[in-house]
């Protein structure tokens, strides 16, 4: 629920056009913004639902929440798969790095077509730790979770930590290297860039 991931205005422009999946205890914040209740489904961690063909299931990450001082964890966060008929993918959103959660994903719901996985916002390491993780860690969420192919999130758009605004890439392509993964199995998009992806 951060300022930065979950913006009052934007959900209003969009209240009477989406429906929105949360974590839990999140729905109040939607309606009392104006959105419809039937509109918000919350979920604990592993639950799911299905609409429109894709199944949508709420999976573990490492961070935390608040939007004031005193709401500190008093609200869920979560990473999301999506199985769409033929292609499954996997948006980590904000989160630290543990060797348990996302193998537990893989476990669960089987490996994924395509990671979303972020890479930067990541220093000083003493406090961004726990809750970013770096690009190394980045390459061993992406092993974990058993990704056929992914992407590097979450940096290059607002300088929010202490690192160099272009380091996660060339740290993500070190890291790729050193873990001896393909050329194009982890890779960034330039702004505006498109990359198609086939089924299987």
């Amino acid at each position: 629920n951060h300022y930065d991931h979950l913006d009052e205005s934007t959900i209003a422009a969009l209240k009477d056009e989406a429906r929105f999946l949360v974590p839990l205890k999140l729905k109040e914040w939607f309606v009392e913004l104006g959105v419809a209740p039937e509109k918000v489904i919350e979920f604990d961690w592993w639950d799911a639902t299905e609409f429109a063909g894709v199944k949508v299931t709420a999976t573990p990450s490492q961070h935390w929440s608040a939007r004031g001082l005193f709401d500190r964890n008093k609200t869920l966060w979560a990473a999301w798969h999506f199985e769409f008929p033929g292609f499954t993918a996997w948006f980590a959103g904000d989160t630290g790095y543990n060797p348990h959660q996302f193998k537990e994903v893989a476990d669960k719901l089987g490996t994924v077509d395509l990671g979303l996985i972020p890479i930067g916002a990541y220093a000083p390491r003493w406090f961004m730790g726990p809750q970013h993780i770096n690009p190394e860690e980045a390459v061993l969420m992406h092993q974990d979770i058993g990704a056929r192919q992914s992407i590097g999130m979450h940096w290059g758009t607002f300088q929010l930590t202490a690192e160099p605004i272009m380091e996660p890439v060339e740290r993500l392509q070190n890291a790729a290297e050193q873990a001896k993964l393909r050329d194009d199995e982890f890779v960034t998009l330039a702004i505006g860039e498109t990359l198609q992806f086939k089924s299987g």
